[in-house]
């Protein structure tokens, strides 16, 4: 444990205690770190927290600790301890389309971006298991807004039934051919080995922009249904 001196939000500079990182999460060796830097305090949703940039006396590399603790245990405290873990700057995701996909199915947009934040990690081999399902979510959803008297048997049917279903042959081929990738990297068996994930993503983008077109025709052609009764 250390005291160090952090500033506050009111600018007013106040010592704390904060845990000394033990072993470098870089070479895996003990140490005693190099504080390199130290931010302010930023104040979010009843959390106090900062960084500091550390150096590793072994290897020389540099690694974050972010501190934090919660602002009843700060105030009137003469030191008051915080809380440590490493620290990974945000990974920001921008999907095309989000918000009208949102409408569609927000469980598709959770395992795509989970998915997403798995390729930014390294976790090559998780990547396309996550697509794969995201695009199951995704379709499930919209048939069910196309077939809205058919939902339980679209829930509990199959990828491959659920894409029979699929009024649009651009859309069936688009889903089919998805679906194919993604059951390459669900299985230990490769068919298609001159496609990788990037391919999956194409067919997984290019199914949502033909969707969402899709859709739109559909809620036209239902307007112009209802007109024409009146």
């Amino acid at each position: 444990m250390s005291k160090i001196t952090v500033i506050f939000p009111n600018s007013i500079p106040k010592k704390v205690i904060a845990p000394d990182p033990k072993i470098c999460p870089c070479c895996n060796y003990g140490i005693q770190p190099q504080n390199l830097f130290i931010s302010d305090v930023e104040y979010i949703k009843d959390i106090y927290s900062f960084i500091v940039v550390h150096q590793c006396p072994n290897c020389s590399k540099y690694f974050i600790t972010e501190y934090t603790q919660h602002d009843a245990y700060v105030h009137g405290i003469d030191f008051p301890k915080f809380g440590a873990r490493p620290y990974t700057p945000p990974f920001k995701i921008s999907i095309p389309n989000e918000s009208r996909l949102l409408n569609i199915s927000d469980t598709f947009l959770k395992v795509y971006k989970q998915s997403l934040i798995a390729e930014h990690h390294g976790l090559h081999h998780l990547v396309g298991m996550g697509l794969r399902k995201a695009l199951e979510y995704l379709l499930q959803d919209y048939l069910a807004i196309i077939f809205p008297n058919d939902v339980v048997k679209i829930k509990n049917s199959t990828l491959s039934q659920n894409i029979k279903l699929i009024p649009n042959e651009n859309l069936r081929a688009l889903a089919t051919a998805s679906t194919w990738l993604g059951n390459d990297h669900v299985h230990t068996s490769i068919k298609w080995p001159d496609k990788d994930i990037s391919d999956l993503k194409a067919f997984i983008d290019a199914l949502t922009y033909s969707l969402l077109t899709e859709l739109s025709i559909h809620s036209a052609k239902e307007m112009i249904s209802r007109n024409s009764s009146n």
